[in-house]
C-alpha cells in the first residue's frame, strides 16, 4: 500500500520525538558529528556524550577503553563555567552545576573501570595522556589570519591539561584576541596581568583589560572590574564607579547570598552619600539599558 510521503514524514517526526528544547530531531544519530566536533574542541558535556555514546555502541562502534579515554580527558581538562551557567544563575549555582555533572562522570567512569582489565584501564589512560585534538591546526591556520575567536580557541587549546601543547604557548594568542576586543580573551589575559602569571605583573593592564570583558557584558569581566574600582587595584579607587559596577551585576544576578549583601552594604552603600547612590545607580540603569543583551557568563 502506497502512503504520500507527508504521512511518512509525520511517521518519521513522531518515531523521531523532540530533543530538550522542543525540537524534532530526526535520528539520535544524526547529532553524532556535532557531538564528536563538540568534545574534540574541548566541551566537557559533548565528551560525557561521546563516552556514553562509546560504552553503549550508540552510533558508533562499542569500545569501552575509547570511552574510558574521554572520561579521563574531562577530568584533566580546564573548565569553561559557562557550559554549566544558566541564565540568572548565581556563580555558585553553577558550580553546583559542575559538581552534579562530575559526579555523573565519576559514576560512569567507576562503571568501566569495573569492566575493564587493568590492560584495557592502562590504554585508556595511555591514550588520553598521549591526546592532541585534531583542532589545533585547523584554529592555528585561522588565527594566523587574524581570526579573534579562533585565536581565543586556539590559546584554550593550550591551556586546557588534556592538549598535551605547553600552557605558555597559549599567552600570545590569549593577547591577540584579547586586543582585539574578545570578551572572554580580555577577562583572561587580564587575569594574567593581575596574577603575574607567564606575564609581568600589570595591574593598570589587567583593570584596561577588565573594562573591555565587562563593557562587552561578561559576567566575570563585571565582577573583576567592580573589584578593582572598589579595592583601587590598577586604578584609583572609586566607590561611586564600585557601586555602579555594583549594581549592574546585581540587576543580573537577584539572589546574592547574605553574606555578601552586609559586605557590600557595610564597605560601599553605608559608605556613599544618598547623592553619591543616585548617580551610581543612575549609570547603572543607563548601562544596563544600553546593553540589553551584555551577560556572557564563562
Amino acid at each position: 500500500m502506497h502512503r504520500p510521503a507527508f504521512i511518512i514524514l509525520l511517521l518519521a517526526l513522531l518515531q523521531a520525538g523532540c530533543d530538550s528544547d522542543g525540537y524534532f530531531i530526526l535520528s539520535n544519530c544524526a547529532q553524532f558529528k556535532e557531538v564528536e566536533m563538540q568534545a574534540n574542541k574541548g566541551s566537557a558535556k559533548a565528551r560525557l556524550e561521546m563516552a556514553r555514546r562509546l560504552a553503549d555502541g550508540d552510533c558508533i562502534d562499542k569500545s569501552k577503553v575509547d570511552a574510558l579515554m574521554w572520561l579521563r580527558l574531562i577530568q584533566t581538562q580546564a573548565y569553561t563555567m559557562g557550559e554549566f551557567a544558566e541564565d540568572g544563575a548565581y556563580l555558585g549555582q553553577t558550580n553546583l552545576k559542575l559538581m552534579e555533572f562530575l559526579a555523573e562522570v565519576s559514576a560512569l567512569e567507576g562503571e568501566l573501570r569495573a569492566e575493564l582489565t587493568p590492560a584495557g584501564i592502562a590504554e585508556a589512560i595511555e591514550k588520553a595522556d598521549n591526546w592532541v585534538t585534531p583542532e589545533h591546526d585547523r584554529l592555528k591556520q585561522l588565527a594566523e589570519t587574524g581570526d579573534a575567536a579562533a585565536q581565543y580557541e586556539l590559546a584554550m587549546l593550550y591551556f586546557r591539561h588534556d592538549s598535551n601543547l605547553p600552557y605558555a604557548g597559549g599567552i600570545p594568542y590569549l593577547a591577540m584576541a584579547a586586543e582585539q576586543g574578545h570578551p572572554d580573551a580580555a577577562y583572561r589575559m587580564g587575569r594574567h596581568y593581575g596574577d603575574g602569571k607567564y606575564v609581568e605583573l600589570d595591574p593598570e593592564k589587567a583593570f584596561e583589560l577588565f573594562q573591555v570583558a565587562a563593557e562587552a557584558g561578561h559576567y566575570m569581566g563585571r565582577n573583576s572590574l567592580l573589584l578593582a574600582y572598589c579595592n583601587g587595584e590598577g586604578v584609583e579607587q572609586d566607590l561611586v564607579e564600585c557601586y555602579k559596577w555594583l549594581s549592574i551585576d546585581h540587576s543580573y544576578d537577584k539572589d546574592y547570598p547574605d553574606t555578601m549583601e552586609r559586605y557590600w552594604r557595610e564597605n560601599v552603600y553605608d559608605v556613599l552619600s544618598e547623592d553619591q547612590r543616585r548617580v551610581a545607580e543612575e549609570a547603572a540603569r543607563q548601562w544596563v539599558a544600553a546593553h540589553p543583551q551584555a551577560d556572557i557568563r564563562r
